[in-house]
């Protein structure tokens, strides 16, 4: 891995290190390497502090090194439904899977100390949590939401119908003259009552659609909004621009105020609500990302040069695993399972 540029970013920084302890957890280390990595934690205290957080991960799952770990078979905490799912949560693979807990440890010395099962399932639940975004503000602007993997249908007061798509949230602000929906996070289908009195705006943080009478879904991310016309006709604008989409056509609103076309995959846009996940010469970054937003838990795309990887396919939202077990059968890329939760490829 190339030695980074000092970073103050959280995600980032704790990413680095999982992978770095991957590396040596899962094959012998080079003096060199081991050099690297004291240079890399010597950079700033931020460094340390995501060396410890990923070794304090490990250090949580001392008490399973004798078992396999989840995703072969349930936790200790879940033993009551072991007999009922152990057949079924381990997709069969192209290649055999890495197993953390066996591997030979010749590096970092990691200091053994009886921990609970139950302590070390909440060490690395709060873990994983703290690689997701978390707006601790988010619970009490928001009107509706849904947790991760969960799809909501909502009857708004108008007569409309929203559907909130998983890990996501929305305000309603009804007036008079306004029918104003702010989606605070995630993706919401709309189908809009018509009513040329007041128009519905669905806002973002990158800007807004506004419809009469239509049928349109709006996710929001960190860095752009995207839009996608399912019927009907709405203005997208943003500081910057302000442009007509019709049906069959999609675009972002990028955080920059351009309004960018969207070329493909309009069609597909709202398959969520019918339980599918289409992936169309999909880059394996966004496949990741995807994959983030209906598992509880992570998945780490660690080798950045997979990012533009292409993958196609149709995945059942209810089984995310069977997107992971395509991806190990298309590249050459090995899965690592820390428990249920956490999913690594590299």
């Amino acid at each position: 891995m190339p030695e980074s540029p000092p970073s103050h970013d959280p995600d980032r920084l704790l990413n680095e290190a999982i992978e770095l302890l991957i590396a040596l957890k899962t094959r012998a280390s080079t003096a060199a390497e081991k050099r690297r990595l004291e240079r890399w934690r010597a950079q700033s205290p931020q460094h340390e502090a995501a060396w410890r957080n990923a070794l304090s991960l490990w250090e949580g799952l001392e008490p399973l090194r004798d078992r396999p770990l989840p995703g072969s078979s349930p936790l200790p905490s879940e033993a009551a439904r072991a007999n009922r799912t152990e057949a079924t949560e381990r997709p069969q693979r192209s290649r055999p899977e890495i197993d953390p807990a066996q591997s030979n440890v010749h590096d970092i010395p990691i200091p053994r100390r009886t921990v609970r099962p139950a302590w070390a399932f909440a060490c690395l639940f709060v873990l994983i949590a703290g690689l997701t975004f978390f707006d601790p503000m988010l619970a009490l602007k928001a009107d509706y939401r849904t947790a991760k993997g969960e799809i909501q249908e909502v009857l708004l007061p108008d007569g409309s119908r929203a559907s909130l798509n998983s890990d996501s949230a929305v305000a309603v602000h009804f007036e008079q003259s306004t029918r104003r929906i702010e989606v605070l996070r995630g993706e919401a289908f709309f189908e809009v009552a018509k009513d040329p009195t007041r128009p519905f705006v669905a806002a973002s943080r990158h800007g807004e659609v506004k419809a009469v009478g239509t049928a349109f879904t709006v996710r929001q991310s960190e860095d752009k909004t995207e839009v996608a016309m399912l019927e009907g006709v709405v203005e997208a604008s943003t500081f910057r621009q302000r442009v007509s989409l019709k049906a069959g056509q999609g675009a972002s609103l990028e955080a920059d105020g351009r309004i960018v076309p969207r070329k493909s995959g309009v069609e597909h846009a709202a398959a969520w609500r019918e339980g599918y996940l289409i992936f169309d010469q999909t880059p394996l970054a966004e496949v990741v990302a995807t994959l983030n937003r209906y598992r509880k838990g992570r998945v780490t795309l660690l080798d950045e040069s997979f990012a533009d990887r292409r993958l196609s396919g149709l995945f059942r939202l209810a089984d995310t695993d069977a997107v992971i077990a395509a991806i190990a059968e298309t590249t050459p890329l090995r899965i690592t399972r820390l428990t249920e939760y956490w999913v690594i490829l590299h």
